[in-house]
């Protein structure tokens, strides 16, 4: 486990440098295994509303756009994560 953590933290510092920014650029990380069935993961950025320093100002437009693409393929399973400590019903990823 610490070396797929590793692999994906070096990858992204590579990819999206180590501003907070968010780039619409796969960051892929290939884990093989005899005992499990073929499966690819996307981890996509929280729909985020407000931007940081650093982010461009159209942050939320962009990660809603990025959410979208990826939802639009129907063999696609979505799993929304949403904080224990947060409202339901104000979710913007719902």
């Amino acid at each position: 486990m610490r070396q797929v953590k590793a692999g994906i933290e070096e990858l992204t510092d590579k990819i999206c440098g180590n501003d907070k920014g968010i780039v619409d650029n796969p960051i892929v990380l290939n884990v093989y295994s005899h005992t499990c069935p073929d499966l690819t993961l996307i981890d996509l950025p929280g729909i985020t509303l407000i931007p940081i320093a650093g982010q461009a100002q159209n942050i939320a437009e962009i990660t809603r756009g990025m959410c979208t693409r990826y939802m639009q393929d129907p063999r696609t399973i979505i799993l929304c994560v949403v904080p224990a400590n947060a409202d339901m019903t104000t979710s913007e990823g719902l």
